[in-house]
C-alpha cells in the first residue's frame, strides 16, 4: 500500500513540473486566460485519472488514491474553476474504470465537494502555506469519514494501517508540491529576469543588439513565410559625439533616453525598437512596405529636428538631427542579412549627402 501511494508521490512531481513548464511558456498556449483554465483543469482531471491507475484496491469496490492532491494543487496555482473542471473528469474516470456503484458515485460526489472548498479557500486572503495547510486538512478529513463510512468493517487496519499511511503521503505530497513548485517558479523568475537582462540596454531599457538579432530572424521568418512586408530603420544621432565632449557623458545618456522614447512612440505593438550601439538605433517595422515606413521615418526625423533634448541640469536644452536609412523585404532584400545591409548602406548615404535626412 506505502508502495502505490508513493509511486502517486512521484507522478504528482512529474505532473507539477510538466504543468509549470507549459505555463511559464506562454508561445505554448494560447493567450486566453479562459483557455489555460480549462487546459489546466483537464491536466488535473488527467493526473487525477493516472493517480487512480495506481490506487490501493481495499476491496471489489473501494480504493484509496491521492486522486484530491490533483484538486489542491490545482486550485492553489489557478483557482477555482480548473479545479471544479479537474473533479468533475476524475469523477467521471472513477465511474469509467471502476463501474457505477455507490463507491463511485461517493467518490464523485467527494471530489467535487473538495473542489469547491479548496476553490473557494484559494480566492481567500491567506498566506499561500496557510491555503494549502486549510486545503490538504479538509480533503483528508472528507476523504477519511468517506472512507470510514464505505468500508463495512472499519477495524484496526483503518486506525493503525490505512488513514496512517494515507494522511502521511498527502502531508508529503502537498509538502514536496509546496517547495518543488516555488523552487521552479523562482527558477522560472530568475531566467526571466536573466533573459531580460542580456537582452535590455542597460541605459535606455529598450532592446539590444542581442534582442535585435533575435527579435529580426523571428519577424523575417514570419514576413517571408506569409508573403509580408519587413522594413527597417537605421537611426543614427548625428554629430552626437559634440554632445559628449560639450556637456558631458550623462547629458548625452540623458539624449539617448529621449530619443528611445520618441522611437517607441512610433512602434507598435509587433515593431521592434533596439539600441545597436553607441548612438546608433533601429526600428522593424512589421507588414509595413517601403513607402510607409519611408512616410514614419521621415515623421521621425522632423519630430526629432524638433524636439528640445533636455540636459539634467533642467535649465539646458538642445536641438539634434539625425540620419535614418531605410530597406524592406521583398523590395529591397531577399535575406534578412541584405535588409540590414541595405539599410546601412542608405544610412551612410543619408550622411554623405549632409545628415539629418532618410533615405533609403
Amino acid at each position: 500500500m506505502i508502495k502505490d501511494l508513493f509511486a502517486n508521490l512521484c507522478i504528482i512531481m512529474t505532473f507539477t513540473y510538466v504543468i509549470n513548464y507549459i505555463m511559464s511558456h506562454s508561445a505554448i498556449l494560447p493567450r486566453s486566460a479562459f483557455v489555460r483554465q480549462w487546459i489546466a483543469g483537464i491536466s488535473g482531471g488527467v493526473l487525477g485519472t493516472l493517480l487512480m491507475i495506481y490506487s490501493v484496491k481495499l476491496d471489489d469496490t473501494l480504493i484509496l488514491d491521492l486522486r484530491a492532491l490533483p484538486l489542491i494543487l490545482i486550485a492553489f496555482i489557478f483557482g477555482p474553476l480548473p479545479s471544479l473542471i479537474a473533479s468533475v473528469l476524475i469523477g467521471i474516470s472513477r465511474i469509467i474504470f471502476f463501474d457505477l456503484n455507490t463507491a463511485s458515485l461517493s467518490a464523485g460526489v467527494n471530489v467535487v465537494l473538495i473542489a469547491l472548498v479548496c476553490g473557494w479557500l484559494s480566492t481567500l486572503r491567506l498566506k499561500p502555506y496557510t491555503k494549502l495547510v486549510w486545503m490538504t486538512l479538509y480533503a483528508m478529513l472528507q476523504t477519511s469519514a468517506l472512507i470510514y463510512w464505505l468500508m463495512p468493517e472499519p477495524g484496526p487496519m483503518f486506525w493503525f494501517n490505512l488513514i496512517p499511511a494515507f494522511w502521511l503521503a498527502s502531508c508529503l505530497g502537498v509538502f514536496v508540491f509546496y517547495n518543488f513548485y516555488y523552487h521552479l517558479r523562482s527558477t522560472n523568475d530568475a531566467m526571466r529576469k536573466l533573459r531580460t537582462m542580456v537582452t535590455r540596454d542597460f541605459l535606455t531599457g529598450t532592446g539590444n543588439a542581442r534582442h535585435f538579432d533575435a527579435q529580426a530572424l523571428l519577424m523575417f521568418k514570419r514576413a517571408n513565410r506569409e508573403s509580408l512586408p519587413l522594413s527597417l530603420l537605421i537611426v543614427d544621432i548625428d554629430f552626437f559625439k559634440q554632445v559628449n565632449d560639450t556637456y558631458g557623458h550623462v547629458a548625452g545618456d540623458a539624449v539617448l533616453k529621449q530619443l528611445v522614447t520618441q522611437l517607441e512612440g512610433h512602434a507598435r505593438p509587433q515593431d521592434t525598437v533596439s539600441r545597436n550601439g553607441g548612438e546608433e538605433f533601429s526600428l522593424l517595422l512589421a507588414d509595413l512596405d517601403i513607402d510607409t515606413a519611408l512616410v514614419i521615418a521621415e515623421q521621425i526625423r522632423s519630430e526629432v529636428a524638433a524636439h528640445p533634448f533636455e540636459l539634467p541640469d533642467g535649465a539646458t536644452k538642445i536641438r539634434l538631427t539625425i540620419s535614418i536609412g531605410v530597406s524592406c523585404f521583398p523590395s529591397h532584400a531577399k535575406s534578412l542579412n541584405e535588409l540590414v545591409q541595405r539599410a546601412d548602406e542608405a544610412l551612410y548615404r543619408a550622411k554623405d549627402q549632409g545628415r539629418n535626412r532618410v533615405c533609403e
